[in-house]
């Protein structure tokens, strides 16, 4: 979803560049996701892997190293499925049907927000794979704990960079 918002807030934009992966969209793009979801995804792997894999899977049960390739294999998901989105919404955009990307995007998001329903106490509490197993849980609620804020901060750090970014793009393309 992130990929695709540039391109669909900027259709003239990159309609008008010669070559979609050479162009200020793009970098300004895959920057945003290296900046701000790349590191954030790596510190939350790092220190809260349970938490990172919803509790599905104990990290417990992986050497060092299979834990490691996991992660830099998630990080590297965060890019491509970013990449991926900006040159599907670039191209859907160059060929005059945003209508079917913002229908991708509400798609999208509505599996989020099903995931996100489906695992909400996942999500919402935080601790080792053998808190989350525990009974009673022995996890902490996300704002109790350092990661509620971290998350926090990079989202409303990010956001606020993101709407000045499309600010930007979209003030010089009127």
């Amino acid at each position: 979803m992130l990929g695709m918002l540039i391109p669909l807030a900027c259709p003239e934009g990159i309609s008008s560049v010669k070559n979609v992966l050479a162009n200020r969209y793009f970098l300004a793009t895959v920057l945003f996701e290296l900046f701000f979801f790349i590191p954030l995804g790596a510190y939350l792997f790092a220190f809260y892997p349970a938490w990172s894999m919803t509790y599905f899977l104990d990290p417990a049960s992986f050497e060092a190293d299979t834990l490691k390739t996991m992660e830099a294999l998630a990080l590297f998901g965060y890019l491509a499925a970013n990449v991926g989105g900006f040159l599907l919404a670039a191209k859907l955009a160059r060929e005059g049907r945003r209508g079917l990307a913002l229908a991708i995007v509400a798609a999208v998001a509505a599996a989020l927000a099903i995931f996100s329903l489906v695992t909400f106490k996942q999500i919402i509490l935080v601790g080792s794979y053998a808190d989350w197993k525990a009974i009673p849980r022995a996890c902490v609620p996300i704002f109790a704990h350092r990661i509620g804020y971290v998350i926090g901060l990079d989202g409303a750090a990010a956001a606020a960079v993101l709407l000045l970014l499309l600010r930007e793009f979209r003030q010089e393309e009127t």
